[in-house]
């Protein structure tokens, strides 16, 4: 049995088992340094053995073969099989078995599996070791350090060590085995990497060039955040594209959802899978595109990650819509001329449709035209999922944009502000054929110069969306309403409820109002009751966190003679006076901006409202525009009365923000 220490872990999506080896040398007290391993490797006879030889009569593990030769000059993302004569015990594969170093005794980064073969049977005779993969074009990042660095590779026997590499009975590697390899010298892609196939990257499809029929590392949809499931696109040889396998419809009955920021389940990616490894710079990414039918194809703003690169795991690109999807029409995943792989070998012209879906022809529900950006202050600064703009010069102090908060910056002046990136609100105007229809907008607790209404320390509720709506049920921790009852509420919530999601509710029991009401936090259609239910959020008794399990029928036995209102809330304040609290010498004030699209779909600084004209502080100024991105800025002024901010003053923080729009004809 090898040492215990080492890190073993079975990928079953991967159809593999891998271990990491750690990256610090033998424990000194077997192995004092580098140079007396190789003296005593010299001594055992094994030095420059390419592999052991079979002795007859004997019944040890042998070496049949290892793919790097001795003395070659070997890519940097070039993996390593150690083949050898049977099947072989893999926790016999640890750091005393198997060595893998430069001259400096640093060990070269990477990991061990067993590949399998075609039809998905493990080879447990073969041990792979595959470098770090590489994402800089230098492969100064990669497994294998470029620049002729020297590497030994050592395969401890029972001649050197009692931790030596044993088979599946236990008998050991007779003959230890050594060999030195080296990396290029030079720094051309075409010299440096590995490359697996020739020509150009083509799209992994199943069913097309070889692709099994049921391969994981293929092209597909990812339905839902949390994931609900995948979609895999089938090659097919009559229209000569990937559509989606028909066995995949049931996750999207009503067609492709259109990406709703608000709703988890509408929410979808796309994973476009290579059949090589492939240039990992970002502009060599963005020629990888997702694009929409108008009576051409028009590109559609997606955020386009890296994943594997050089693995048995296949080489894959994400593309996450940012925004709406438009309705009723084709995406199609496409190459655009140049898109390279890792050795620069890029296609010659723009690709023909590779992966096609339909999106929904439903007007509510998975493709209601409406959807809201909101904003939870989670990330800030230069994380990837950030949104706050840090680039752009703001005339005072820059407020802080992290864990979960808005905070106003602590000076003297008491003044700060944030600005948001522009959001895009993607294609739910999208008309085929036609002109696009405007987005229009809803922003609640705000006067008309954009300030925060708040009475004595608190925010002013805005006015309810309806009359008090008779309560149909109350459970625990939700209430639902009958849709026959929501007179005059604006169709737009109905096509899409998750827009009253951050509202309050409000329960008058025998008409007389009880507080200010709860937080909502999922609203949705309960399919074949005619009723809408909404979950309220527990509440919070003083600081974040500080929150109690909601029972609503202490208070409420039945429904009976209890009536609700729905309050919009655009935005959550919390200071040390509590949730919802504004304190008197403090006001928030908050401004909107928009923009088009120019022709490369960024947003247009030129065609910006605060270019002409200003910032907004009504967002329904917005409305009717043809406009393609907004963004928000939160101004902070601690001190209104200017006799001087303290530090023992309450000060207000924002939780969230929300901004919901939706087109109408």
């Amino acid at each position: 049995m090898g040492p215990s220490w080492y890190s073993r872990i079975f990928s079953t999506s991967h159809s593999m088992i891998r271990f990491s080896l750690p990256s610090a040398i033998w424990p000194s007290a077997i192995w004092p340094s580098p140079i007396w391993v190789m003296a005593l490797l010299a001594l055992a006879g094994c030095g420059g053995s390419h592999a052991s030889t079979t002795t007859p009569g004997t019944t040890g593990l042998q070496v049949v073969s290892i793919s790097v030769p001795d003395g070659a000059v070997w890519r940097v993302n070039r993996p390593i099989d150690i083949t050898f004569d049977r099947a072989i015990r893999w926790d016999s594969i640890s750091s005393f078995s198997v060595r893998l170093q430069d001259d400096f005794g640093n060990a070269a980064l990477g990991s061990y599996s067993q590949p399998v073969d075609s039809v998905g049977t493990v080879q447990t005779q073969i041990v792979r070791f595959r470098p770090l993969c590489p994402t800089l074009l230098d492969g100064s990042d990669a497994g294998f350090l470029p620049g002729g660095t020297r590497y030994v590779l050592t395969l401890v026997g029972e001649d050197m060590s009692p931790y030596a590499i044993r088979d599946a009975n236990g008998q050991l590697l007779q003959d230890s085995v050594r060999l030195a390899f080296t990396t290029p010298v030079s720094n051309l892609p075409s010299d440096l990497f590995f490359d697996p196939v020739a020509g150009p990257p083509r799209l992994r499809l199943r069913g097309a060039y070889g692709v099994g029929l049921s391969d994981f590392e293929t092209t597909h949809l990812e339905l839902g955040v949390p994931l609900i499931g995948r979609a895999f696109f089938l090659y097919s040889y009559l229209s000569g594209v990937g559509l989606i396998d028909p066995q995949f419809v049931y996750l999207m009955p009503q067609g492709l959802p259109l990406n709703h920021r608000i709703v988890g389940a509408n929410q979808v990616a796309f994973q476009a899978y290579f059949d090589q490894p492939i240039n990992p710079e970002p502009d060599n990414l963005e020629r990888v595109r997702l694009e929409y039918w108008d009576g051409a194809w028009m590109p559609i703003v997606t955020r386009n990650e890296l994943g594997s690169n050089c693995s048995d795991a296949g080489v894959a690109v994400r593309l996450t819509p940012i925004g709406m999807l438009p309705r009723n029409t084709n995406l199609r995943i496409a190459l655009k001329q140049g898109f390279e792989d890792l050795v620069g070998e890029g296609t010659g012209l723009d690709s023909l449709d590779l992966a096609l879906v339909h999106t929904t022809v439903l007007e509510t529900g998975v493709g209601a035209r409406s959807d809201a950006y909101s904003e939870g202050f989670g990330y800030g600064g230069n994380h990837p999922l950030s949104m706050e703009d840090t680039t752009s010069f703001l005339p005072e102090p820059r407020a802080v944009w992290a864990n979960g908060w808005l905070s106003p910056v602590l000076g003297t002046t008491g003044r700060s502000m944030a600005r948001s990136k522009w959001v895009p609100f993607g294609l739910g105007g999208f008309q085929p054929g036609q002109s696009p229809l405007s987005p229009s907008f809803q922003f609640a607790g705000t006067d008309d110069q954009g300030v925060v209404e708040a009475t004595g320390g608190y925010v002013d509720l805005a006015p309810p969306l309806t009359a008090p709506i008779t309560v149909n049920s109350i459970e625990s921790n939700a209430i639902t309403l009958r849709l026959v009852d929501l007179v005059g509420l604006d169709p737009a919530y109905l096509d899409q409820p998750a827009l009253l999601k951050g509202y309050r509710v409000v329960l008058y029991p025998n008409s007389e109002r009880v507080g200010s009401g709860r937080g909502l936090r999922i609203a949705d259609v309960q399919p074949g009751t005619g009723t809408l239910r909404l979950q309220l959020a527990d509440p919070c008794l003083g600081l974040p966190g500080d929150c109690v399990a909601l029972d609503l029928t202490q208070t409420y036995p039945s429904a009976s003679g209890v009536t609700a209102e729905l309050i919009p809330q655009s935005f959550g304040l919390w200071s040390f006076l509590g949730w919802g609290s504004l304190p008197d010498d403090c006001r928030i004030t908050i401004l909107f901006d928009a923009t088009r699209a120019d022709a490369q779909g960024n947003p247009d600084p030129n065609a910006a409202l605060s270019a002409n004209g200003g910032w907004k502080p009504e967002i329904s100024d917005l409305d009717r525009g043809h406009w393609d991105f907004v963004r928000f800025e939160v101004h902070f002024d601690l001190d209104v009365s200017g006799d001087g901010w303290q530090s023992n003053d309450a000060f207000p923080r924002m939780f969230f923000l929300t901004i919901p729009y939706a087109w109408r004809s």
